[in-house]
């Protein structure tokens, strides 16, 4: 045995020995102090490796803003990002977030996993003045089949019909491509008719180098969700990616309807 303290009734003084436990102690107690702080900051900063798959067509408006914006705040995150034509078939392979859309009347799939709806938005139909001009404007869906079509998406686009019932046209086109820039210049440049989304005709608009078709017939919208696996520990690279994309894609949703597009 070791006497660590000397007592008495009225007296109470420690052992040599008791004072070299004391500071043994005291200086385990700041080290466990160190690690749990250590332990907080490191759960406190998004750091690591982020796998991210998203739709191809999304890949202009993650990389111009989105991208740049998460790796400067987030320095010590190692960003690897795919973009790929269908993000579905990439749910058995490894990942840390998915991003997948779909038109918001039909129901979203159980995957087992975590599902975050980011946002909605409207789809359009777009084409420019002097395309119409040279080929005359469609009035309904239907007619479609008349013009050149460009598209991200097979040759079929969705409408609504009155009842809200969903259904498909058939159209053809000399493009198909998956790039929204693509797409863009294309439609701009008075070559064909595009089905994209408001965000990526957004300036062109604005600026009247395009106009918005067969608005009754396209009331549809696409509800866009982020999937991740679940946990009961969600790190932080997930959480503050998940934040960054929302907050962007709701400013900009905000933005175009504010604007009426």
């Amino acid at each position: 045995q070791c006497q660590l303290l000397i007592r008495s009734t009225r007296h109470c003084a420690v052992t040599d020995i008791g004072q070299q436990y004391y500071q043994h102690v005291k200086s385990i107690r700041h080290t466990i102090d160190e690690a749990s702080t250590l332990i907080f900051n490191h759960q406190d900063q998004a750091r690591g490796l982020l796998r991210v798959v998203a739709p191809t067509n999304f890949e202009s408006s993650l990389k111009s803003e989105v991208v740049p914006r998460f790796l400067e705040q987030h320095p010590h995150v190692q960003l690897q990002l795919e973009f790929v034509k269908h993000p579905q078939d990439y749910l058995n392979q490894a990942f840390d977030l998915i991003i997948l859309w779909k038109l918001t009347p039909l129901p979203f799939p159980d995957y087992a996993l975590i599902s975050k709806k980011l946002f909605t938005m409207p789809v359009g139909i777009y084409a420019a003045p002097s395309y119409l001009a040279q080929h005359g404007t469609p009035q309904t869906p239907e007619a479609l089949s008349q013009h050149n079509c460009f598209s991200s998406i097979e040759h079929a686009w969705p409408f609504l019909r009155e009842d809200g019932s969903l259904y498909h046209v058939s159209v053809s086109g000399n493009l198909l491509t998956q790039s929204d820039e693509i797409i863009y210049a294309a439609t701009v440049a008075g070559l064909g008719i595009a089905y994209s989304y408001p965000f990526v005709f957004q300036q062109a608009l604005q600026q009247q180098h395009v106009v918005r078709l067969l608005v009754p017939y396209t009331q549809l919208t696409v509800d866009v969700h982020l999937l991740y696996h679940p946990s009961h520990y969600v790190s932080q690279k997930i959480t503050r990616f998940i934040d960054l994309v929302q907050s962007h894609y709701r400013a900009m949703q905000e933005q175009i309807l504010q604007r009426g597009l």
